[in-house]
């Protein structure tokens, strides 16, 4: 699993994120920031709600 800040689509997470996915395929990535249309993962907003995340860990570790 993967935690991964985006402030802004094309920054440092986002980039990390992609790579993320095509080197490791299996890995389960969540971002944290802003809802931004059309991007591939899911993503909470910031001040991270700690019961989503729960659920969110909850659904990518069943």
């Amino acid at each position: 699993m993967a935690l991964l800040p985006l402030d802004h689509e094309g920054d440092d997470g986002d980039r990390a994120a992609a790579l993320a996915a095509m080197l490791y395929p299996q890995t389960r990535i969540l971002m944290t920031g802003p809802r931004m249309p059309n991007l591939p993962f899911p993503i909470l907003p910031r001040p991270v709600d700690l019961t989503a995340l729960d659920r969110w860990l909850d659904e990518a570790t069943a």
